[in-house]
């Protein structure tokens, strides 16, 4: 682990986990409830820390900061890819293929004992601010299955990131 990453690790406390932004959707036409293939479905994932940014949320009395990162992610449902000797040549965009799709920007919002410098920051943002997301985000992709009655998904526990060891 960097140095500087330890910084912003030792400064920053998780304060809140929230959604920005969602959407969920199916194709049209399509049922998974009379889907007798929707078990076979190719599931694909998104996930990238997008951007974060500084905010001051406090007052001249009790300045405060908050270190807020921005996460996109993504799941969505596809039809298996047909074999090459079906494919044609002109073959259709990925998104012909998609069946359903959830995908949401979550939010993670940290409070700072002090400013441990804008690498230590970013490199915070994208090694750490996942493994706080990660559960809010599993959870809410399998409750909306349920709710869309698309089959069961239920997003593994994960390693994000391991920096080479020095």
């Amino acid at each position: 682990m960097s140095d500087a990453l330890q910084l912003a690790i030792d400064a920053l406390t998780i304060e809140d986990v929230s959604i920005r932004s969602v959407t969920a959707e199916m194709a049209d036409g399509y049922d998974p409830k009379f889907d007798a293939d929707a078990e076979e479905l190719d599931v694909q994932l998104k996930h990238v820390v997008s951007s974060f940014e500084l905010l001051d949320v406090g007052n001249e009395e009790q300045p405060v900061e908050l270190l807020r990162v921005f996460i996109d992610l993504g799941v969505r449902w596809v039809r298996p890819a047909a074999s090459d000797a079906e494919e044609d040549l002109d073959e259709p965009s990925e998104s012909a293929n998609k069946v359903a799709a959830i995908e949401a920007v979550l939010i993670a919002d940290y409070s700072m004992d002090h400013n441990p410098g804008e690498a230590a920051l970013e490199q915070f943002a994208q090694q750490n601010a996942s493994f706080h997301v990660w559960p809010y985000w599993r959870e809410f992709v399998s409750n909306q299955c349920l709710r869309m009655n698309l089959p069961k998904l239920v997003l593994p526990t994960r390693q994000f990131y391991r920096p080479p060891e020095e």
